[in-house]
């Protein structure tokens, strides 16, 4: 998901390669759905990062412009979004 407005703000998530339903990848979506339910597509620069880990000891990892959020929660993460929205 790439925006088109001036300043986006990054955001990378980590994803298990090996397992679509590993936490990564219904963080993702939880995600993607946030943003386009928002309208903050268009603010934003959306990327995945894929893991090779076993999916048993994958565990979400997300970056937002410079703050990285380690085994985090989709709340935290919506929560994170909306701070660098906010500083821009």
């Amino acid at each position: 998901m790439k925006g088109k407005a001036p300043g986006r703000v990054p955001i990378a998530i980590t994803v298990c390669a090996n397992d679509r339903n590993a936490p990564g990848a219904e963080l993702l979506l939880k995600v993607v759905d946030y943003l386009k339910s928002n309208k903050l597509s268009d603010r934003v620069e959306l990327d995945a990062a894929f893991s090779s880990k076993k999916a048993a000891s994958a565990r979400p990892c997300v970056s937002i412009g410079e703050e990285v959020l380690d085994n985090c929660s989709f709340e935290s993460v919506k929560k994170a979004i909306q701070h660098a929205l906010s500083e821009e």
